[in-house]
């Protein structure tokens, strides 16, 4: 079963809103300055989850288009995790 079917067999809009909401309490916990508990910061740092709530995120935003969210995320990694800003004339 290749990819594209096996994600047609599960609800990626309730997965993504699940992981959203989460994010999105995380961070306004942290805005609220309600401390992170040892748990949640390991969660929340952790560049596995980092990159799928963007994904979730995105896809929320652009009303379940997978090309875009594929997109965005991967623009999104290569601002985090390479040197990119340093080629950019800013």
């Amino acid at each position: 079963m290749n990819l594209i079917n096996y994600m047609k067999t599960i609800d990626l809009n309730k997965i993504t809103q699940i992981v959203s909401t989460l994010a999105v309490v995380a961070i306004l916990s942290m805005d609220l300055s309600v401390p992170y508990n040892k748990n949640e910061e390991k969660i929340y740092t952790n560049k596995y989850f980092q990159t799928i709530a963007v994904f979730s995120t995105v896809y929320q935003q652009f009303s379940q288009d997978l090309n875009v969210t594929i997109i965005v995320t991967f623009a999104w990694l290569l601002i985090k995790h390479t040197n990119l800003v340093k080629l950019l004339p800013l």
